[in-house]
């Protein structure tokens, strides 16, 4: 149905099809309205039908102001004023009030408004051509003359909820976007939760860090985390959608979410892995760590509470917790980081590193995979460090009676106390143990 106001004249134009009672008493109630104002207006013949429900029967209601879009001269201010009074009740539907200009050149104003409704209603056109449960008003106009105004009868809406949008006064915070749920795991500033977005439902982890506990180094490397995270793009490598720091609180770092655990807990549930399981683990997390040496990242801090795994049936890995990561600037890094069981000897000699400390890690992680304890093992830090510098690592026991001569080999050439001669990524892939099987070729991110 549409209200037409051009010039002195005005009349109701139906667009050939029927309409009910209630919208029939609005009608006439614009007549008698625009009449008593002396506005010359054109009667056209309503045509009603029988009432489909027993709720259209119920006498209308007042329409809120800000559901309620104006435009045009003083003769259609007038008019909607009077319309105002005059609109359906809310169980027989919110009705938005819009002006269109006739001419080819229009300016556009809309809002969003999104409703929430537990009846059934068949879906109109508007409905079916915006977001799902989203409607849509827009005041579109010339000026006094040739102005259009629209009157839009939408499924029944109870309560109508302005969406979030960037515009807004208020900057869109975590929980506009996410569902926080149960937590799932727990650092030393920080708490992780699975979350679900809103709209899509979609299962993601959301990284809260208590930024009020960080010192000024800690406030760095939460903005270098999220800086290295946004510029990698790997299959193996924890991938960060979202980033919110509206809360002065918190930050919170939305991620996705892979439901197959820790490695460390695998192994103290489960034990450790067959040399071929290890073979599928220790490829895919040094094409990972190949990917980011390319780029001059460092993650620094590998270990097995680092290393997700996709599925609890899948040797597919997914590294994560970049905090530590660096980037090599002039070839060499000095911070003293990381976990003191997993440190190579140069880094727990405070010496200059690159990006071969990883390598060093990761011959650490496949050692704990094949027999399910460390390398070194002392309960003073410095005694522990002096084990490291010195790099001794021992394949004596009954345990590695079993293990291979070429998986030995791979961890002694990995855990080489000169970096200089310890083997990179591409050599460890390229070792006889790793070829044994055939390796997933990932080269779209080479």
């Amino acid at each position: 149905m549409k209200v037409l106001v051009q010039g002195e004249k005005s009349f109701i134009q139906l667009k050939n099809r029927k309409i009910d009672p209630t919208m029939a008493r609005v009608l006439q109630k614009i007549e008698t309205r625009t009449d008593s104002s002396s506005v010359p207006y054109r009667e056209l013949p309503l045509e009603a039908t029988e009432p489909p429900s027993s709720h259209d029967a119920s006498p209308p209601e007042r329409l809120s102001r800000r559901r309620v879009s104006l435009s045009g001269g003083r003769r259609l201010r007038r008019l909607v004023r009077s319309l105002r009074q005059s609109l359906a009740d809310p169980e027989d539907g919110a009705c938005f009030l819009g002006t269109s200009s006739t001419s080819s050149q229009m300016l556009t104003k809309s809002g969003r408004y999104a409703p929430l409704d537990d009846r059934p209603t068949e879906p109109s056109e508007e409905a079916e051509a915006g977001a799902s449960g989203i409607h849509e008003a827009s005041s579109l106009c010339e000026g006094s003359d040739g102005v259009e105004i629209v009157l839009q009868r939408t499924s029944s809406l109870r309560t109508l909820h302005p969406c979030p949008t960037k515009t807004s006064d208020r900057p869109v915070t975590v929980y506009d976007r996410y569902i926080l749920k149960d937590q799932i795991g727990v650092g030393g500033f920080s708490k992780v939760f699975k979350a679900n977005h809103h709209r899509s439902g979609k299962s993601f982890a959301i990284k809260r860090i208590q930024s009020s506990l960080l010192s000024d180094e800690d406030r760095k490397h939460v903005k270098s985390e999220v800086s290295i995270l946004r510029s990698l793009n790997h299959p193996s490598i924890i991938a960060i959608h979202d980033v919110f720091h509206t809360d002065p609180e918190y930050v919170y770092l939305v991620m996705e979410r892979v439901r197959g655990g820790e490695l460390y807990n695998h192994i103290v549930d489960h034990g450790t892995f067959s040399e071929s399981n290890a073979r599928l683990l220790c490829q895919s997390m040094l094409r990972a760590v190949k990917y980011c040496h390319d780029r001059g990242v460092v993650h620094r801090d590998l270990k097995p509470e680092n290393i997700l795994l996709v599925s609890k049936n899948s040797y597919d890995v997914k590294i994560c917790d970049f905090g530590c990561a660096g980037r090599l600037r002039e070839g060499f890094l000095s911070t003293f980081c990381g976990t003191i069981n997993y440190m190579s000897p140069e880094m727990a000699a405070r010496r200059y590193y690159d990006t071969s400390v990883d390598i060093w890690s990761l011959g650490v992680i496949l050692f704990v995979c094949l027999v399910g304890y460390l390398p070194f093992q002392h309960d003073d830090l410095n005694e522990m460090r002096q084990l490291i510098i010195r790099g001794e690592v021992s394949f004596e026991g009954p345990t590695w009676a079993t293990i291979s001569h070429y998986a030995k080999e791979l961890i002694g050439d990995m855990m080489d106390v000169d970096p200089l001669t310890r083997v990179t990524a591409d050599m460890a892939l390229l070792h006889p143990w790793s070829s044994l099987e055939p390796r997933c070729r990932d080269e779209e991110y080479i």
